[in-house]
This record gives C-alpha cells, sequence and structure tokens, in this order.
C-alpha cells in the first residue's frame, strides 16, 4: 500500500507538519507501507489539483491522505469518480458545514474525517443559551475567522432554545498588525454576560495575553476550539473556567497534551482516526460533543460532566446555512508549515 499526503503551509503553526505525518508513519511502518508527500502550498485549488494528479498518475497511490479546505476537496470529486479504484480520505477540522447530499453527490471513494467543530460549535451555542447567568452574548470573531461557518454553527444552536440577545463584534485586518483593541472596546461597551470567541492564531493570542487588562468586569466564556492554556498565565476570573466543547467524550484525548499543545492534539485525533479506517471498517455513529472548562490560571482542561448529541431538529436550520453559506475561505482552518 502506497499512502500519498496532501502538505499545506503556514507559518504560524510550524509544528503541525509533525502532528499530521507521525500517525501516519506509525501505520505505514506496522503495516508495511509506502509514504509520500506533497506540498499544497497555500491549499488552493490549483495547487490540490496538480498534487493530486501527480500522486494519482505519477506516483500511482492507493490512497491520498489530504488536509485541506472543504471546498477545495468538493472541487476535485469529479476527479474521485475518474479514479475510482483510488481512496481519498479528507482530515479536516470542520469550520464549514458539509452540503447535504441533497445538493451533493458524494463520490464512493471520498471520505471526510473531521474534528466537525461546527457540530461542536452548534452543540456549544445551545449550552451557553441554557446557562441561567447568561442573559446576553455576544461573538468576538474578526474578518478572517467569519469567512468559516462556526459563527453560524453557535447561532443556531444558541437560538434553537432561546430568544436571548446575540450580538457580534467583527476584528477588521490591520496592516499595521495584530491589534485586538477594537474587540474590547465593543465588549466594554456593550457588557454581555457572556463573551463567545472565535479566534485563531496571533489574534487569538493577542485577545488572550491582553484580557486580564482590558476586560473590567466578569462575563462567562467560551471558546470555538481547545486552547492550550499552558501557554498563558491569566488571573482574571473569567478565565478560570473558560468553555469550549470536543467531539465524542469515549474518545477524548489526554486531557493534560490538549492544555499544553492543543493545535497539535486536535491534528493527532484526526489523523489518527483517519488511519485507523485503513485498516477497520467504518461506523457512522452519531458524535456525542462534551463541553470542557479550561482554566487558564490552573493551566488545566477538565470534562464538565455535560455532553450531548447534535439535536436532530436542527438539521433543516444548519443544512440550509451549509447551502447558502458565503463561506470564502478555501485553505484550512490550521495548517502546516513545509
Amino acid at each position: 500500500m502506497t499512502i500519498g499526503i496532501l502538505l499545506p503551509y503556514s507559518g504560524e503553526f510550524a509544528g503541525l507538519k509533525r502532528a499530521l505525518l507521525d500517525p501516519v508513519k506509525s501505520f505505514a511502518a506496522i503495516n508495511g507501507s509506502d509514504i509520500i508527500t506533497e506540498f499544497i502550498h497555500d491549499g488552493q485549488k490549483a495547487k490540490v489539483e496538480q498534487a493530486i494528479d501527480k500522486l494519482f498518475y505519477g506516483d500511482d497511490v492507493d490512497i491520498i491522505i489530504g488536509y485541506l479546505g472543504y471546498k477545495v476537496a468538493v472541487a476535485q470529486f469529479d476527479k474521485l469518480r475518474s479514479n475510482s479504484d483510488k481512496l481519498f480520505i479528507h482530515v479536516s477540522l470542520g469550520e464549514i458545514i458539509p452540503y447535504t447530499h441533497a445538493l451533493i453527490n458524494y463520490p464512493p471513494n471520498y471520505c471526510l474525517i473531521s474534528y466537525e467543530a461546527w457540530k461542536c460549535e452548534t452543540v456549544l451555542g445551545d449550552w451557553v443559551a441554557r446557562q441561567p447567568d447568561v442573559k446576553s452574548c455576544m461573538v468576538c470573531t474578526s474578518s478572517y475567522d467569519v469567512g468559516y461557518s462556526l459563527h453560524d454553527s453557535f447561532r443556531i444552536g444558541y437560538h434553537s432554545n432561546s430568544g436571548k440577545e446575540l450580538s457580534n463584534c467583527i476584528l477588521k485586518r490591520d496592516l499595521d498588525g495584530i491589534n485586538t483593541t477594537p474587540l474590547f472596546e465593543e465588549i466594554d461597551n456593550a457588557k454581555p454576560d457572556h463573551l463567545h470567541v472565535i479566534l485563531c492564531g496571533l489574534e487569538l493570542d493577542d485577545f488572550i495575553k491582553r484580557f486580564d487588562d482590558l476586560v473590567t468586569y466578569k462575563p462567562s466564556v467560551s471558546f470555538a476550539l481547545p486552547v492550550a492554556v499552558n501557554n498563558y498565565a491569566s488571573a482574571h476570573p473569567s478565565l478560570r473556567l473558560a468553555y469550549t466543547a470536543f467531539p465524542d467524550k469515549v474518545s477524548l484525548p489526554d486531557l493534560s497534551q490538549l492544555a499544553a499543545d492543543a493545535n497539535k492534539t486536535l491534528i493527532n485525533y484526526i489523523v489518527s482516526r483517519a488511519t485507523y479506517l485503513l485498516t477497520n471498517e467504518f461506523v457512522a455513529e452519531p458524535e456525542t460533543i462534551a463541553i470542557l472548562k479550561m482554566d487558564f490560571n490552573g493551566n488545566n482542561i477538565a470534562q464538565t460532566g455535560y455532553s450531548n448529541i447534535l439535536p436532530a431538529a436542527l438539521n433543516a436550520s444548519l443544512n440550509y446555512a451549509a447551502e447558502h453559506s458565503h463561506s470564502c475561505w478555501q485553505n484550512p482552518y490550521l495548517c502546516i508549515s513545509r
């Protein structure tokens, strides 16, 4: 068996290349497989198509494991149908709600293995709205992150059982560097009971580091993805019990590893599931989403004891959001540096 791996580029997450490769290398060593890596730059459609052509036709790989944007993967479906003897395993954080089968005819040799961040956001939004102390919520995001479905998913979950107030503040891209001050100005002006943070990379880092000094009251806080809390030292009471969500409580990783390096743990989680499929039959089961609590002061992540399956009653709203989405970003939410 020969496995091709698509490696995208982003200098901001340089350590994630090993997180993607290590589980595949372990599988290959045990099973006597060969690995061929192919660099796809920023993950745009033309680069991905060129890499797939090389792996399918030049290297004659049996399987491609691709870490790339969802819409780019969809654009390759005709190529997958014409290579029905090959298997394409798409690993993704699931930052965009997948199209329904009513809109897209998925090839039988395409398999999506995802952290399913959009599902986590929906369940987390529903959970936040159920908290008795939350009467109003503000989503803090950026012009980059708002290009995904995470905001829509949180909104659908938040409003599914509640008519509570939900507002937004969106950080515009600052050409002079990262500066989250405008978010804090809106927070200070509105003082919502809950802050939901959909940020990544340097913007997320700047937001957390300045939180202690610029948030002068005590809202509850949740994050779209787990954060490496070991990288921060915060005394703010709101960051002693911040919240996030993680799929499948049975498969939760070592939470100490999640606290130390959240990005690496998330990638390892989805790629390990992908390599499991290479020797085991896939069984589709409802994904259980667990709510986690993150203590930036104590530098640990723990379970809250709450978990839930995405309510079927929300399928119509989520499908509508997917099929009418203006999500524009094509590169992965977290990328790998060459």
